[in-house]
């Protein structure tokens, strides 16, 4: 019954690959709320969820953090019951909340979602297998987040909250936990945490090599181009660049552009979205409907401006639009995260209880900066009277040079006036030397003898200051001191010392 859903699984959006669930599952870490202690406790095994005790379990994690690879490999082992700590459940129901109409009654859906389409068995029986009580029974509900609409309408809702087969087990993985109604604060809360050191080591050893060396190779990739350690917890982004990585040995040694990398990710977490609805969807299908990528764009960059990384839930929806809200949600670009609220010191010792809000943010600091970066991009590409300016004033004060090197990136042919904006104030030459780096490399064409002396007066100003490659650089400043010095010396405008500064590079 469930062959074909555990065997077809694709680890790495973007690439057309399919892989049994067995083959790809490495323990995510996961932790569970104990209700008595009042505290979060780590789960050893995926299998101590399962086989809990507790009758509703509640699965929580954000997006690309492993859900619906948890359901499946459940799902596996149970189909391989006699060899498993699942062989007491008779019968387990797998069921994506995407593909459950509320017009249909819970038997109906079973049988049309998961038995053969040869079977005999009518509705009614299927009603009856079920209801007779002589089964243990699992069930197992993947993506409530996805179709919460069809909740009022459906045998779901009587299930989750055991008004329909009360005895049996249900798990439910969602997003948050916390926004939906029908969830109850008497249900086991467990949720995943991403992937740790281990588990990423074991899942390279486990999908795609047992050389060791190569998750040291991923970090440091990440560390140089995309400079967020956490966002590689996340197993979807984890995945993605290992195999970038394992496929192409030469791009250590190559230089690349940073945008490509946070490019890729957030393709990746569009095509994950999109394939969820259509598994037709290929690369060339995914485009960001360009009302809505300016709205969130403009969200990023306005928070930058104003030091802020997260925004209430209702100011959010209404800023950018309720259908943008919920679509950047779904996608997994926006996440929701659950903070304690903030209230003055009388109110807190008035309540015998911690008051929680909801907040939005994006799902990495990084991903803010890339955002930011599109919408800037738009604005230097539109410029009239010095309106970029204005606006390049106002994020520089907040100490984000990434969006710069990023907007590099998205739009080489116009990154002078971006770099010279950064060099006409010292302290931020190091930015702009990575901008140049950026911009290069993103349009090679741009080293050519006729464009690159666009450049020259840049780089003049920049060698009346003092240049040097020093040993507490981060390597991305280091990279992109080495190539602004490579560039004077084709150009001209080196000093004797250059060659000497090349040579000692750490690049």
């Amino acid at each position: 019954m469930y062959a074909r859903v555990v065997n077809s699984v694709q680890p790495v959006p973007l690439k057309q690959s399919w892989k049994a669930v067995e083959e790809i599952f490495v323990n995510n870490e996961l932790e569970y709320f104990d209700d008595s202690e009042k505290r979060w406790k780590k789960v050893d095994s995926h299998l101590d969820v399962i086989t809990n005790p507790a009758k509703r379990i509640v699965v929580e994690g954000g997006p690309g953090a492993g859900k619906s690879t948890l359901c499946l490999q459940w799902v596996s082992e149970w189909c391989k019951s006699e060899e498993s700590q699942l062989s007491q459940i008779d019968i387990l129901l797998f069921l994506r909340m995407r593909n459950i109409s509320k017009k249909e009654s819970i038997y109906n859906t079973i049988k049309l979602l998961l038995l053969p389409k040869e079977s005999t068995l009518t509705e009614q029986e299927v009603k009856d297998i079920l209801t007779s009580g002589r089964h243990s029974m699992c069930f197992i509900i993947d993506g409530l987040n996805e179709a919460v609409e069809k909740l009022t309408a459906c045998d779901i809702k009587s299930i989750i909250q055991g008004e329909m087969f009360p005895v049996s087990k249900v798990i439910i993985t969602t997003r948050y936990a916390n926004s939906s109604k029908i969830l109850t604060p008497q249900m086991l809360s467990v949720r995943l945490l991403g992937f740790n050191q281990k588990a990423q080591e074991e899942y390279i050893k486990m999908v795609i090599d047992s050389n060791t060396d190569l998750i040291k190779n991923v970090r440091k990739m990440c560390n140089e181009n995309v400079a967020s350690s956490e966002l590689l917890q996340n197993p979807l982004v984890f995945a993605m660049l290992s195999h970038i990585i394992s496929e192409n040995k030469d791009i250590l040694n190559d230089q690349h552009p940073s945008t490509s990398y946070v490019d890729y990710i957030v393709k990746g977490f569009h095509y994950h979205s999109q394939y969820k609805k259509d598994p037709h969807k290929s690369l060339e299908d995914i485009k960001e409907d360009k009302k809505m990528l300016e709205m969130v764009g403009k969200l990023a960059f306005d928070g930058l401006c104003d030091s802020q990384r997260s925004w209430k839930k209702a100011d959010t929806s209404k800023s950018i639009g309720h259908s943008c809200y919920e679509k950047y949600l779904e996608i997994g670009i926006l996440v929701e995260e659950t903070v304690t609220a903030d209230i003055d010191s009388a109110t807190k010792l008035m309540s015998d209880t911690v008051l929680k809000t909801q907040r939005i943010k994006f799902l990495d600091n990084v991903i803010q900066d890339f955002y930011a970066a599109c919408y800037l991009q738009r604005i230097i590409s539109n410029n009239k009277d010095g309106f970029a300016e204005k606006y390049m004033k106002r994020l520089i004060s907040s100490q984000v040079g990434n969006v710069f090197v990023y907007v590099c990136g998205l739009l080489p042919t116009k990154s002078k006036s971006v770099i010279r904006f950064l060099t006409d104030r010292k302290k931020y030459n190091a930015t702009a030397m990575l901008c140049f780096t950026e911009c290069i490399l993103a349009d090679p064409s741009l080293t050519a003898v006729d464009k690159i002396e666009n450049f020259r007066d840049v780089i003049q100003k920049w060698l009346r200051t003092d240049v040097s490659i020093l040993p507490n650089d981060n390597i991305l400043t280091q990279r992109g001191t080495a190539n602004l010095l490579e560039v004077a010396h084709a150009l001209g405008v080196s000093t004797d010392l250059i060659p000497y500064i090349l040579q000692h590079s750490t690049t």
